[in-house]
């Protein structure tokens, strides 16, 4: 704990007795209020106030307070989960069972695609966990932002022989025969000789 660390360590350079000063420094941090569950942990584990070296203005007696931490805890939490999805931009998925994911993977190379190339079906959902089977029966459990959503498969094959993917619009088009367009490798416009001064020469005689 890096304040005990401290508290040693001025306590050394100021030539005080180190045991005395530890049991000076847990006295005043376990009767400060936790930042958390804004209960201070002596009083939860004593059920009482104990007399620090701070002055004590009201001293009521303290009947049960562990509800108290508990609901201030989760207060706390359910905040600094906000904050920080806040600040993290995250967003929730959309991902059901029966969607097929690629499953990402790590990266072993510069070459090495952010995800395997295999499919995988979603089977279970839990929260923000996964479970995916692939087509030859391997499962695998991760959170949500492990998975990347593909096409849904044009055919399912449930004898597990594989997937086949939706091809391109553009691809199952018929191809345009191109015979009647063909383009003339030469030029069709009229060869004539140079006109050089208003007389016409044979190309074969100009250098």
């Amino acid at each position: 704990m890096r304040p005990l660390g401290k508290a040693l360590k001025t306590a050394t350079l100021e030539g005080r007795p180190w045991k005395q000063e530890l049991n000076r420094f847990l006295l005043q941090y376990r009767t400060t209020t936790h930042c958390t569950t804004g209960v201070p942990p002596s009083e939860l584990l004593f059920n009482r106030v104990i007399k620090g070296k701070l002055p004590v203005i009201n001293s009521k007696k303290i009947v049960n307070r562990h509800k108290e931490a508990r609901d201030n805890e989760k207060t706390r939490q359910e905040r600094n989960r906000e904050y920080a999805n806040q600040r993290r931009n995250t967003r929730k998925s959309d991902l059901q069972v029966g969607d097929y994911v690629l499953v990402g993977q790590e990266k072993k190379n510069k070459l090495t695609a952010n995800f395997n190339h295999k499919p995988y079906k979603v089977i279970k959902k839990t929260g923000s966990e996964i479970l995916a089977q692939s087509k030859d029966g391997h499962i695998v459990k991760r959170n949500v932002s492990h998975f990347k959503r593909i096409n849904k498969p044009r055919e399912e094959d449930t004898d597990g022989e594989g997937f086949d993917y939706e091809e391109n619009s553009q691809n199952n088009q018929p191809s345009i025969s191109n015979e009647n367009n063909e383009v003339p490798r030469r030029s069709s416009r009229i060869r004539r000789p140079p006109n050089r001064y208003g007389h016409e020469y044979p190309s074969n005689l100009i250098n």
